[in-house]
């Protein structure tokens, strides 16, 4: 039983680094539709300040095939902020937004936003916060935009004047000082009601009492927000302006945050496990035979 157990053992261990995705982190260089997690304290301890985090280009979360967990881990940033306690406040806010450079870009070639691999220059990404736990890989949450009152342009500047503003004041990808700087997070969003980005899109959402729940590979979390793309594409477009589904995002009460797709591995992970499971098979039958 223990030799068996021990080449389980090893074989998961080589099969976790074998499986592990491309994991995104902190991006210390900012460019142009890179994805900004920003925090404010909307009232209590750390009004004063502002956290953004750079996680890097957007077609990081919009192409990806599987899920990251626990990519970044910004738990001690948080804590010096806004209290170790910061996932229990009531009073904390925070969301994840990205534009390409929110210039005019019609995008008259008349194609679903679905089928686009690049996102043109009215392309925002924006959060919204997840309603309950649902299905993971699917969202739980109230689709941002529409077709003819919301334009993704607009949006997309202000979002752009937020990042070109972050850029000029960050270190090494975190900008982690006073709120006092204008078009910084804290001055970005609208109040303490969710309203933001122009009162248009609702990116934020608040911390609670206690954690979310459990959310697949993420395990228990404190906060859940669906990640949309945005684009302004034609009237005739049934998706136009409205915000297309790319997974969620997590942060649990570590600070780690992790960006989920789907809870079912994929199927070369599958082919890995096989792989995995024979290489055991073999290695105790080899063993057996010998000790015969």
């Amino acid at each position: 039983m223990k030799l068996i157990t021990k080449h389980v053992l090893a074989t998961a261990v080589a099969l976790g680094f074998a499986v592990a995705p491309t994991m995104a982190q902190i991006d210390t260089t900012f460019n142009a539709n890179d994805v900004l997690l920003g925090f404010r304290a909307a009232s209590g301890n750390g009004t004063s300040t502002t956290i953004m985090v750079n996680l890097g280009a957007a077609s990081t979360f919009r192409d990806a095939t599987s899920s990251m967990v626990n990519f970044v881990d910004i738990g001690s940033i948080l804590s010096t902020a806004y209290d170790s306690n910061w996932y229990d406040r009531t009073n904390l806010w925070s969301g994840f937004v990205s534009a390409t450079n929110g210039q005019n870009d019609d995008n008259t070639g008349g194609t679903a936003i679905a089928s686009q691999t690049t996102d043109y220059n009215s392309t925002i990404y924006v959060s919204t916060r997840r309603t309950a736990t649902g299905t993971v890989g699917t969202a739980n949450s109230t689709r941002p935009g529409n077709s003819i009152a919301l334009n993704a342009q607009d949006m997309g500047g202000l979002i752009n004047t937020l990042g070109l503003t972050f850029d000029a004041n960050d270190t090494a990808g975190v900008y982690n000082g006073s709120s006092s700087v204008t078009n910084l997070w804290n001055t970005s969003m609208t109040g303490s009601n969710g309203a933001d980005i122009g009162g248009n899109y609702n990116v934020e959402a608040v911390f609670t009492v206690g954690n979310r729940g459990t959310f697949g590979p993420a395990g228990t979390v404190e906060q859940m927000w669906d990640f949309y793309r945005v684009a302004q594409f034609p009237n005739t477009d049934a998706d136009a302006g409205k915000g297309l589904y790319q997974g969620t995002f997590t942060l649990n009460s570590s600070g780690q945050v992790s960006f989920i797709t789907t809870a079912v591995p994929e199927p070369s992970t599958y082919a890995l496990m096989a792989l995995g499971a024979g290489v055991v098979f073999f290695a105790i039958r080899r063993r057996n035979k010998q000790t015969a």
